[in-house]
């Protein structure tokens, strides 16, 4: 995919070199003649355009390298970010980790971002009041300004990011100061870098479109003579957000989509490559989603195995894990609790007293039973008894959703005080798989990983 993507780039900026140095358009290298509409081939017929050659965002062929220099730009913010909230989320692990705790960091949160987003704007030095002319005084704050007037930095910070966002997009030049542009953008990329992580239902996707637009809008500023501050606050949206996530297509897509300028596809490309490049050499880390799955040690495997398997006689058991945890098929429960805080891995294999697997059972499903006493056998003798079928059990009875956030110690501190963890067992054969999918030894490392990926197994017993 990258290799396609890679080459679509390289053929559409020849093309449209080739467009440039033709006898019909040799003047669209002058700021003149608007590079972008040129571009416009697919864009509606002539009749049925009808706004007038100033409401498109203008580029031209210049514009390419510097529009490159944005996307190293968003690479290195990108890299902070992640490397910056990987940071933060150990931190919330291990010292923000009961319910109490997390409750007060959100209180925390919210009086901070709220006393920024509406002290901030108030400071003079900060903010301009501009005069409010023929805009739409709807989308415009006056606060501490005269009639007829809008104070540019609380219009930034105090409407919705959406609406910010489609100002920064299309308003013209005198709209918004660099100095509030920068500002702004500073201020909501340290609230959501403070707040991404938190026990809070929130996304990163439209804080940073805001951020990158507000800051390529202040670069275009420096010299509007030469850059259209439209042209690089969408740019700039793209190269700060796929700075963080790493994607190439689809935000390449999603922002021609949401702009609907078709025309962008080339700059767009060109500052997602950049951006990503930069992203991933700078501190050799991945996209944010990437490492959040690290982080919580969620099983992904990528769709193409890595280079390593591909260029190497590798088999499957040079690269499987020789030390998984076996448990027998009835054991007690302080015993299960134990190997749970002990081993973190994801699934265990069920041996008999001759070290025959019988199946295997998650991790998941054992937090389930433990939590769930029904499944307890309270004598040990019963376990001794032909079949034990944990028979008052049903699937309907395991609270697995309630568990997502449970943690190993929080379990077991539950069953603490618990006298029955000592002498009662639970038999895991009725709950277990007895089919695990397994895979030869001597087998391509390659072909175990494409394997994996196909048909989506969290484990592969070798």
């Amino acid at each position: 995919m990258s290799r396609c993507f890679y080459a679509a780039v390289t053929v559409v900026v020849a093309d449209y070199l080739i467009s440039i140095l033709d006898n019909e358009g040799a003047t669209s290298m002058s700021t003149s003649q608007p590079f972008a509409l040129s571009l416009a081939r697919f864009n509606g017929l002539p009749s049925q355009k009808e706004d007038s050659m100033r409401t498109y965002p203008l580029f031209g062929f210049y514009d390419y390298f510097v529009i490159a220099l944005v996307g190293v730009f968003g690479g290195v913010m990108g890299a902070m970010f992640v490397e910056a909230s990987k940071y933060l989320s150990k931190v919330r692990r291990s010292h923000i980790s009961n319910v109490k705790r997390k409750i007060m960091e959100i209180v925390f949160l919210s009086v901070l971002a709220t006393t920024a987003l509406a002290w901030i704007p108030t400071v003079e030095w900060m903010s301009e009041c501009k005069p409010l002319d023929m805009r739409d005084g709807e989308y415009f704050v006056q606060l501490n300004c005269d009639d007829d007037q809008y104070n540019d930095l609380a219009t930034l910070l105090r409407q919705p990011l959406p609406i910010a966002i489609n100002l920064l997009y299309w308003e013209d030049m005198s709209a918004f100061s660099a100095k509030s542009c920068i500002i702004s953008g500073l201020v909501v990329l340290i609230l959501l870098t403070l707040t991404f992580g938190a026990s809070i239902s929130m996304g990163i996707f439209i804080p940073l479109l805001f951020v990158g637009a507000a800051w390529g809008r202040s670069f275009a500023l420096t010299s509007p003579e030469m850059f259209d501050v439209r042209t690089y606050a969408i740019v700039g949206s793209a190269a700060a957000l796929n700075g963080v996530i790493r994607v190439l297509v689809s935000l390449t897509v999603i922002i021609m989509e949401t702009t609907n300028q078709a025309t962008f596809a080339s700059p767009l490309m060109i500052v997602c490559l950049t951006s990503r490049w930069i992203g991933n050499r700078l501190v050799r880390s991945q996209g944010i989603y990437d490492e959040i799955l690290k982080l919580r040690q969620i099983p992904f495997l990528e769709a193409s195995p890595p280079e390593s398997t591909q260029f190497t006689v590798l088999r499957a058991k040079d690269i499987m894990s020789k030390d998984f945890v076996h448990m027998q098929a009835c054991m007690r429960v302080s015993d299960i609790l134990s190997t749970l805080r002990t081993f973190q891995q994801l699934d265990f294999v069920i041996t008999d007293t001759d070290g025959k697997v019988l199946g295997s059972i998650s991790r998941e499903s054992l937090m389930a039973i433990l939590w769930n006493k029904n499944a307890w056998i309270q004598n040990l003798d019963e376990a001794t008894d032909e079949s034990p079928k944990n028979e008052e059990l049903r699937y309907s009875d395991l609270q697995f959703g309630r568990l997502d956030e449970v943690t190993n110690d929080e379990i077991t501190q539950h069953f603490k005080e618990d006298v029955g963890c000592e002498n009662s067992c639970i038999d895991l054969l009725p709950l277990m798989s007895i089919s695990p999918i397994t895979f030869g030894e001597n087998g391509s490392a390659q072909r175990a990983c494409e394997f994996s990926a196909t048909n989506n197994f969290v484990t592969l017993w070798s």
